[in-house]
């Protein structure tokens, strides 16, 4: 009898174990729409939209679908591989050719539809983007 209880005893951690819970996660690929696998940044915005850097462009995630943005839509490229937010809500994109977009309220602004854009367009790349007390994008 004095033998029986350690079996039972191990029998009972065991069965604990089993029963844990795996976490929540969802896998999205190209199978599910997406329009690359290459994703090179993720950030939120101040709205909790999910936007994603790739190789063809900008994605935003709804919580159920993702939107796809290229240079069609205003982008200045469509290698994104960062993003900024400055204090107006603007959502800077930092890209491979070096000039600058942003989108607000729904509209995409570059070189081609923004005078200040078109002053400060740069043939590098961007690599950071800053805004001082002053309310001045600092550009690096």
């Amino acid at each position: 009898m004095k033998g029986l209880k350690p079996i039972i005893f191990l029998f009972v951690i065991q069965s604990i174990a089993v029963f844990g819970q795996n976490p929540y996660s969802v896998h999205y690929s190209i199978d599910e729409g997406l329009p690359t696998s290459n994703i090179y940044s993720a950030f939120e915005d101040s709205k909790g939209y999910i936007w994603f850097g790739t190789d063809v462009g900008v994605l935003k995630f709804h919580g159920q679908e993702f939107q796809h943005f290229s240079i069609d839509d205003g982008l200045s490229d469509n290698e994104v591989f960062n993003f900024y937010e400055d204090k107006d809500n603007r959502l800077w994109f930092l890209t491979l050719n070096g000039e600058l977009s942003y989108f607000q309220n729904g509209k995409f602004y570059n070189s081609k539809n923004n005078n200040l854009l078109e002053e400060g367009s740069y043939s590098k790349i961007v690599m950071a983007i800053y805004e001082n007390e002053d309310d001045h994008i600092i550009l690096y």
